[in-house]
């Protein structure tokens, strides 16, 4: 039986495990990554860490199928890399660098989120549909796609990249990319940690978070689990900008499920990440378009009760000449018009609601 290495290569830590052809997982272990020097030493370490657990576990080189490494960022065919941000490299392709040291294997590597949208989609949570969406959080945020059983590559390998979507105009730091407001800089872990820190500087509101005197995205998300209020206003300001990216994705590829991966992964980021889709998705939230419709019933009821009562008076007092009111200029006859209007723009959402309900179910 040929055994297979899959190598998950973060900002942080790098895991790496050992499977069979199947996809059965039998070992896994981590080191942390080696930014030094723009990344060069990351691909050397991996090298060194895989051919040290084969000598220690007697897997000779012969039983090796090949590696596989998931990148954080876009990886074009054949594994070239543009620019990975996380990791400090450009222009570089650790597919050939890594078969320096494996000559005789097969090495691939990919965009790291693709892979994981794969792995969930043959034997995950994504098994039983047709298309999908992963996110993956960690300290950055990747996505990929998956549409009629195909990962969505894209021309240059971008495809779902949705950490580098711009999607919190409230930004004022400049992303590892270059750009203001992108996804990645509020909702990784890095992120979390800086609203955080932030936050805790410019309120005096008590928390569990002053608590530890270095945070990490982790202590966060446990705080918020516990009901920490300043954790859980962290927890949902960074979350809300990706629920309106998955939101954008949503009217793109209108995929039939997401699946959202990584350490911190919660029921608070679930109803901060649902109340950003929910915003900013047409036609897929019926019970959000029913609040929305009672509102704007309530307005025009409310406009037309206001209009009457105002011009009301003055329509009995001189019901034959109809005159204007001096504040507005409008004449008394157009009141039932204008809140007529009203309940007719009311009407158009309830029509909305009602397509909803009968279309979606």
């Amino acid at each position: 039986m040929k055994l297979i290495f899959g190598v998950d290569i973060g900002g942080t830590r790098i895991k790496i495990g050992r499977f069979t052809e199947d996809g059965k997982l039998l070992e896994k272990w981590s080191v942390k990554t080696d930014l030094s020097d723009h990344g060069a030493h990351i691909v050397p370490l991996v090298a060194e860490k895989i051919q040290a657990h084969r000598k220690a576990r007697g897997i000779s080189e012969e039983k090796v199928l090949g590696i596989g490494m998931g990148i954080p960022g876009p990886v074009a065919p054949g594994g070239f890399v543009e620019k990975c941000v996380n990791l400090h490299w450009n222009a570089f392709n650790p597919v050939t660098e890594l078969a320096r040291f494996f000559p005789n294997h097969q090495i691939r590597a990919e965009n790291d989120a693709n892979v994981a949208s794969l792995g969930e989609y043959f034997q995950g949570a994504g098994r039983n549909v047709s298309s999908m969406m992963m996110v993956t959080l960690g300290t950055g945020v990747g996505g990929g796609v998956i549409l009629d059983g195909r990962i969505l590559v894209g021309a240059h390998g971008i495809a779902g990249e949705i950490g580098h979507i711009a999607a919190d105009p409230t930004q004022e730091e400049i992303c590892n990319c270059g750009n203001r407001g992108c996804i990645d800089q509020c909702a990784s872990a890095t992120g979390i940690v800086r609203k955080a820190e932030k936050l805790l500087a410019s309120v005096d509101q008590p928390s569990a978070l002053r608590d530890f005197e270095t945070l990490t995205a982790k202590e966060i998300c446990d705080c918020a689990k516990e009901k920490d209020p300043l954790a859980i206003r962290v927890i949902e300001e960074c979350m809300y900008p990706l629920g309106v990216g998955l939101a954008y994705f949503s009217h793109a590829f209108d995929p039939e499920m997401y699946v959202i991966g990584g350490g911190k992964v919660g029921v608070r980021l679930y109803s901060a990440l649902a109340f950003g889709i929910a915003t900013f998705t047409l036609c897929l939230s019926p019970v959000a378009n029913f609040f929305a419709t009672v509102a704007f019933l309530a307005s025009g009821v409310v406009a037309y009760i206001v209009f009457k009562k105002i011009y009301g008076g003055l329509a009995k007092e001189s019901p034959e000449h109809h005159p204007s009111d001096p504040r507005t200029g409008l004449a008394v006859g157009d009141t039932r018009r204008i809140g007529l209007f009203a309940l007719i723009i009311a009407g158009l959402f309830v029509l909305n609601v009602a397509l909803n309900l009968l279309f979606l179910g």
